[in-house]
């Protein structure tokens, strides 16, 4: 009997505690598959939004890269067409600066057909500038002048040339410096009121008349302050100088007597070149001036110029007792005290370009 019941009580024991082990596992089940649909779930970004891709968004993508490139083909052959543009224009312009008219009216090579692409801005243009028109300066002058000229000294006092006239040749180095040569003549007379015609028993006096007349050859160069039509200027130059003393008095009779330190001298000579005495030498000049230009090949030149010998022209002998000699030793005496003057000069002249 009482196996029976042991037997019942087990059998009991079992039924309860199967029946609370059946709700256990079929809790434990439905975690099981919650967990594994979460973890098979799609996965989430920061922003909440899905990393994998759907077909439109890829086609989205890939159009906005394909019209990146096409946006690039684009520009770059609308600049290739600007370039071909520019370098067709500076071809014109330079054939036209060349003189070269005619390319501007040959038929042009039909252009390259590419499509037109709306921009909001026009693509820029080089604009090429007209070259400078090079204008030739003339550069060769031809100055003829005429002015006065006064010699000073210790035995000339302000002796005044009765003409003073020359001409000049000059080209211009550059800007402002120009060198050239000039020809001079100068021509006077005066008279030696010290030493006079006499007869030796007359009573009849007749003062010495001398004719004076200077040849020159010379450099002279110039530093122009100015490249305007008023040009004023600094000038140096040397010259050659031939110079000849004639007595103009007539003593071919036996009249022709002269009073030469302290002595009556008879002079027959029938011989002109016995009254004449010629001598050479070189001289130095300092001028200072201005030029001005009506227009490019005339204008007018003021020069106002100082000079001075560098050597002596004439030596006199002053101890010759020959009346012939004596007459040119008057005659050298007075070409020295022209070799010590001063010797100022304003002359006035046409300036000729060419």
């Amino acid at each position: 009997m009482k196996g029976f019941m042991k037997r019942d009580i087990l059998a009991a024991t079992l039924l309860v505690t199967a029946a609370m082990s059946a709700p256990s596992f079929a809790q434990d089940d439905y975690l099981m598959n919650q967990t594994e649909d979460i973890l098979n779930s799609e996965q989430i970004d920061i922003d909440g939004t899905f990393k994998k891709e759907s077909a439109a968004d890829r086609v989205a993508k890939m159009r906005k890269k394909l019209e990146e490139q096409n946006e690039q083909m684009v520009q770059k052959k609308i600049e290739d067409i600007r370039i071909q543009q520019e370098q067709e224009l500076a071809g014109k312009l330079q054939s036209a600066f060349n003189g070269n008219m005619q390319a501007m009216e040959q038929n042009q090579a039909p252009t390259q057909q590419v499509d037109t692409v709306d921009t909001v801005q026009a693509a820029p243009q080089r604009i090429v500038a007209p070259m400078p028109e090079y204008k030739e300066e003339n550069l060769y002058k031809v100055i003829p002048y005429a002015g006065g000229k006064v010699y000073n000294g210790e035995d000339v006092d302000s002796f005044n040339a009765n003409v003073d006239t020359g001409v000049a040749f000059e080209t211009m180095l550059s800007e402002r410096i120009s060198i050239g040569f000039r020809l001079g003549y100068t021509s006077m007379d005066f008279s030696d009121t010290d030493t006079y015609l006499s007869s030796v028993n007359s009573s009849f006096y007749e003062d010495l008349e001398v004719n004076y007349k200077n040849l020159s050859v010379g450099v002279q160069s110039k530093f122009f302050f100015t490249t305007s039509r008023f040009r004023p200027y600094i000038g140096l130059g040397a010259a050659f100088n031939r110079t000849t003393l004639e007595l103009e008095n007539d003593i071919t009779n036996n009249n022709g007597c002269y009073y030469y330190g302290n002595q009556y001298y008879c002079y027959n000579s029938q011989d002109d070149e016995d009254r004449k005495v010629s001598g050479t030498n070189f001289t130095g000049t300092a001028a200072l001036g201005a030029e001005i230009l009506f227009n490019e090949t005339v204008g007018l030149n003021f020069e106002f110029s100082y000079t001075r010998a560098f050597n002596a022209a004439f030596n006199a002998n002053g101890n010759s007792t020959n009346s012939s000699e004596q007459v040119q030793n008057f005659l050298k005496e007075h070409g020295e005290n022209f070799d010590d003057a001063d010797i100022a000069a304003l002359n006035l002249g046409l300036v000729v370009k060419f």
